[in-house]
């Protein structure tokens, strides 16, 4: 479905004479990745009502693998532009119902990657005390006692 021109695909152009990384690029590039997102937030919510009602009557199948199918397909095109345009440098924030996005300060930026390192550390130092435990008990020699 995409071309092999992604530029083109996506929209944005990296016109020889126009700066790439120039704010207005960026904001295009920004703009069109929060679409993009919309775009695979709604190919993802039919492909899961359909998976949820998938023996409803008047359901179609076809329908829903074409819908995840479109959903994978918007998520490659997402990745490829974050890493082309240099958008995937950053989080994506969200406008609410009235169009107004919060940015949050680095303190919460900074609070939230501490949580997350946090998380993982917590999640690596439990599987390494599972596979010590493993270990020990693969080590030690069973011997059936006699009564």
């Amino acid at each position: 479905m995409y071309s092999q021109n992604m530029n083109y695909a996506y929209g944005f152009h990296t016109d020889q004479g126009a700066d790439p990384n120039s704010t207005e690029a960026f904001e295009q590039n920004l703009q069109m990745t929060l679409q993009h997102v919309a775009t695979l937030r709604e190919h993802a919510r039919r492909g899961l009502a359909g998976i949820q009602y998938a023996y409803h009557v008047g359901r179609n199948p076809s329908q829903t693998q074409l819908d995840i199918a479109a959903a994978k397909q918007t998520l490659a095109a997402i990745i490829d532009l974050m890493q082309k345009s240099g958008v995937g440098a950053l989080p994506l924030l969200e406008a609410d119902a009235s169009g107004h996005t919060e940015v949050p300060t680095e303190a919460q930026l900074m609070e939230k990657a501490t949580k997350g390192v946090q998380a993982n550390f917590e999640k690596l130092k439990r599987a390494q005390e599972s596979a010590a435990v493993v270990a020990n008990l693969l080590g030690t020699e069973h011997r059936p006692q006699k009564p």
